[in-house]
């Protein structure tokens, strides 16, 4: 076997989440989880000889995106009379599975494959993983056709300054029992360490982003979360901004495990940004991010070249 690292993207808003449901519950409803197409198009890559098991850094809830979420997942390659071939390289693995994944959905798509050592694993080697969320502050009360379903219309003014304060409160560890969901209390620990949290306002996008909204965003940076708790703090988070309730009312909401009043932000303007992990040996890379990584290297030799031909003083 032959372990892959996947980078996948997806728009979330048709699916499940990522993670796959039962077969009867996904066929009686006709909507799937992202992690069940992507292994028929795995298995479709495979010729239907195999059944692979993707393992993903986080999964995410129905209507959540992904820019970068990582995963991996192990191939093995057999002639028809079953002997073992050597391994596929990464450009044939992504190549083969975006295409059988365009035949299928035109909302999920690896952007980068290695081969990577099997001490490598998507989930347990990562050390942080990266959430934005984005919403757009505007007066008007219609939202906008082109990015309803990517980002949450929040219409009531909202204060940025408080926001970046009421964000700097959740850095650091805390035990986050008022957004513990009842469902996750037997299996998941309230105590968690947030490494970052922050508020980033976007520069308009033209002729999408109109005069009167105000995109912004929310970073959290953690090494793990549990079930929901990014947008139950972007909800608070947002609450602060609008004068719902106080700096005092959510470090009092910290310290006793009280439940906030406000309901979860929507799925809708949550992204998984990206996964940090620890350096790793990689065996193979899909050529476009060899031809970046080279390019990256060409430019910056010639920026060291320029600065070195600089006349000095």
């Amino acid at each position: 076997m032959y372990r892959y690292k996947l980078v996948v993207q997806y728009r979330g808003t048709n699916f499940l989440g990522f993670q796959r449901q039962s077969e009867e519950s996904e066929i009686a409803i006709k909507k799937f989880s992202i992690q069940t197409v992507l292994e028929k198009a795995l298995r479709a890559f495979q010729g239907n000889r195999c059944s692979p098991t993707v393992t993903i850094s986080g999964r995410t809830d129905a209507g959540v995106h992904a820019l970068a979420n990582h995963a991996h997942v192990d191939l093995k390659f057999q002639d028809k009379a079953e002997n073992l071939l050597p391994p596929n390289s990464a450009d044939s693995i992504k190549n083969g599975i975006n295409h059988h994944l365009s035949l299928l959905t035109s909302e999920i798509y690896i952007s980068k494959v290695e081969r990577v050592d099997e001490s490598f694993h998507a989930r347990y080697s990562a050390l942080e993983r990266r959430y934005i969320y984005k919403i757009v502050n505007s007066p008007d009360l219609t939202n906008r056709p082109f990015e309803y379903d990517l980002r949450w219309y929040v219409h009531n003014p909202l204060d940025v300054e408080l926001m970046k304060t009421a964000c700097a409160m959740f850095v650091g560890t805390h035990n986050f029992s008022c957004f513990l969901p009842s469902a996750a209390k037997k299996t998941a620990s309230p105590i968690r360490t947030i490494d970052r949290c922050y508020v980033d306002i976007e520069s308009p996008q033209y002729p999408i982003t109109h005069s009167d909204q105000t995109l912004i965003n929310i970073i959290t940076i953690a090494r793990s979360f549990f079930m929901h708790q990014v947008r139950n703090m972007v909800s608070v988070i947002t609450a602060v901004g609008k004068g719902q309730i106080n700096l005092q009312n959510l470090r009092h909401m910290l310290e006793s495990g009280e439940k906030p009043v406000q309901k979860m932000a929507p799925a809708r303007g949550l992204y998984f940004l990206d996964v940090k992990y620890p350096e790793y040996k990689v065996l193979d890379s899909s050529l476009s991010w060899r031809l970046n990584s080279d390019r990256d290297i060409h430019q910056n030799q010639e920026k060291s070249q320029t600065i070195n031909e600089e006349p000095k003083d």
